[in-house]
């Protein structure tokens, strides 16, 4: 007879042992029923999974359906987004004596956040042109569009407004149009001895934290409600919280005047109209 020998193992291993042989079977079999069950489930995720896929793709394909038959409008879009039209009234002839001729028309953008970048025109009188005027209008601004000492040896009546082209201020370029809060005040009409010259003065405030190199002084003089003489200067270099005395001259002699127009016009569309000072307070702002 054999003798065994077992050293190291203590009678817990022993008795584990002899658990392990008695349910044996039953292990593999619980084992085997776990393989089963998992087996179970993943296969059932997995085929839920393509189910599921099948019906989304199939609904996917329903809405990419839908979108090639409503697809976006972006003519309707456009339409609704333009901006309303300008408001131009009937051109004006104004004979200043000499063959010379000023055309006069006044437009107002009626739009609160769209301003004309560029708008050119001409004055057609018959067979006569004037040459391409252009001018920036900015939301609900109202300006007036004019053509100066026009020479024609053909007497000038009736004219008509011809625009070339109009330029508006995109829906995604947004332009702050408060920057610039340029006033006129104190407008007085003067006529010097022997009625040779003509002249309005007023006070041309800027209200704003910028300075501008160049301000257009639009003027129309009314006798009644008739316009009796335009113009237009150009003054150079107005500073921020400045104060300056503006005159606009005739050399002609003019009737009455009973109203006075003015209008500042600065394109603020274009960057480069703004100076700065080294050394100014403004600076701090920008």
């Amino acid at each position: 007879m054999i003798d065994y020998q077992i050293h190291d193992i203590s009678e817990k291993h022993l008795k584990f042992g002899h658990w392990f042989l008695k349910y044996r079977r039953q292990l593999i079999k619980l084992l085997a029923a776990m393989l089963i069950v998992w087996s179970i489930i993943t296969t059932g995720y997995g085929i839920y999974g393509f189910v599921d896929y099948g019906l989304k793709l199939a609904e996917e394909n329903r809405m990419l359906a839908e979108m090639a038959v409503n697809s976006i409008d972006f003519f309707s879009f456009k339409q609704r987004h333009q901006p309303q039209p300008l408001i131009i009234t009937a051109p004006q002839i104004i004979n200043t004596g000499s063959g010379l001729y000023d055309f006069m028309a006044q437009a107002k953008n009626p739009n609160k956040e769209r301003g004309v970048i560029n708008l050119s025109y001409s004055f057609v009188s018959g067979d006569y042109s004037t040459p391409v005027s252009s001018i920036v209008i900015l939301p609900q601004q109202t300006v007036f569009l004019l053509s100066l000492s026009n020479s024609s040896e053909k007497r000038l009546t009736g004219a008509e407004l011809k625009v070339i082209g109009t330029q508006w201020q995109s829906l995604w370029n947004r332009t702050d149009v408060e920057e610039v809060e340029i006033s006129t005040s104190e407008p007085k009409f003067q006529t010097g001895l022997g009625s040779s010259r003509s002249w309005v003065s007023f006070l041309a405030t800027n209200a704003s934290l910028r300075n501008v190199w160049e301000v257009a002084w639009q003027a129309v003089l009314y006798s009644g409600k008739r316009v009796v003489a335009v113009n237009q200067i150009i003054s150079e270099e107005l500073l921020a919280g400045e104060a300056r005395e503006i005159e606009i001259s005739w050399f002609e002699k003019l009737p009455k005047v009973t109203q006075i127009d003015l209008v500042p016009i600065v394109n603020i569309y274009d960057p480069n109209i703004f100076f700065d000072i080294p050394g100014q307070a403004g600076e701090l702002y920008y």
